[in-house]
């Protein structure tokens, strides 16, 4: 499923409407000259338009309704009668509020964008000084860190969880369980425990996000033993690494591992490779 910023669609949705709002102005100054034909000079008129293609006349409106709209106004074609100049007053007065609630939404989203790219930058900056400073940080394991950071920082989760520290109890479990539905229900042992909501809203908040490449490592025998993963989409599988990573045992989206380790306890290291 591709992922459109929230950011972008509110841009496109606007930008929908706005043409929306162009063709139907557009078409109503179409239609304006033969609303009362007592008039002898319309814009059709006055500017040869009586004789012109639909096409053309069609694109000549929608040219007045847009520099009306938009506050340019060249003059060169303009209402010729008291109707249409009642209509223009119209297009005038909607074109100015349109326009200007258009410019303060277009700066939101882009001051939004910057907000964002600034958070971004400076993930990274921490980042490449904590490389600089551990100089046995490899450019694999940066690489892992920098998309994760990013990805965290996408998706607003740190400032989704301040805004739950100011709601109650109760209404923090029904948020929880609305941004973590897709989850739970998608992890095959956290939808066993459906029914009890107090673990579901406990541990969905515990778990961070870990995006992996194709073809990465996620932990390898010998490896610390510091966590359960749980496999959201994609696949996985364990692997012998002493015969070039040959696979025995697919994991499946829904699957958890790496706990028998923990149940195990052995010496606190991974026994398999995934």
């Amino acid at each position: 499923m591709i992922q459109i910023d929230k950011g972008v669609e509110n841009f496109g949705f606007f930008i929908f409407m706005s043409l929306i709002m162009i063709h139907v102005s557009t078409c109503i100054w179409v239609l304006v000259p033969k609303i009362d034909p007592t008039y002898s000079e319309t814009w059709l008129r006055v500017g040869s338009f009586e004789t012109k293609s639909n096409t053309e006349v069609y694109i000549a409106a929608a040219y007045y309704v847009t520099q009306t709209c938009t506050t340019v106004g060249y003059g060169d074609i303009y209402p010729q009668n008291t109707l249409e100049r009642q209509i223009g007053i119209i297009y005038m007065f909607f074109g100015v509020m349109g326009f200007t609630h258009a410019t303060a939404f277009i700066g939101s989203i882009l001051k939004g964008i910057d907000d964002a790219k600034e958070e971004a930058f400076q993930k990274t900056n921490v980042l490449n000084r904590m490389r600089r400073k551990y100089k046995r940080m490899s450019t694999g394991l940066y690489e892992v860190i920098e998309k994760n950071l990013l990805y965290q920082t996408k998706n607003n989760w740190l400032k989704e969880k301040e805004i739950l520290d100011h709601c109650n109890a109760n209404l923090q479990k029904n948020v929880l369980l609305v941004m973590y539905k897709d989850s739970y229900t998608k992890v095959k042992f956290l939808l066993k425990q459906e029914k009890n909501l107090n673990f579901i809203t406990w541990i969905c908040p515990q778990l961070a996000y870990l995006i992996i490449m194709k073809k990465e490592t996620i932990f390898q025998e010998g490896d610390p033993v510091t966590a359960v993963f749980f496999l959201h989409s994609g696949s996985a599988a364990y692997v012998m690494a002493r015969f070039n990573n040959a696979k025995y045992i697919e994991i499946e989206e829904g699957d958890h591992f790496g706990e028998i380790d923990i149940v195990l306890k052995n010496e606190e290291m991974r026994l398999d490779t995934i």
